[in-house]
């Protein structure tokens, strides 16, 4: 992971701030199959592009993703 740190200083400290954060994970965490309500980017490694065509495809949700190669 990285980011994910708590934000601290005068205008962050009237609520949970958090840096935006990369997280490596797999297809079936939930962390990637649900929608995440913060500055989370959750990253999944591949090897062919055919395997990245499945785990974009398996999903019940139209959410955004990226495929970098």
């Amino acid at each position: 992971m990285v980011g994910g740190n708590h934000l601290t200083g005068d205008i962050y400290d009237k609520g949970n701030f958090y840096a935006p954060s990369l997280v490596k994970c797999e297809k079936d965490s939930i962390l990637f199959s649900e929608e995440v309500f913060g500055p989370v980017f959750p990253v999944i490694k591949f090897s062919k592009v055919e395997d990245a065509i499945e785990i974009a495809n398996d999903t019940n949700y139209g959410l955004g993703g990226i495929v970098c190669g």
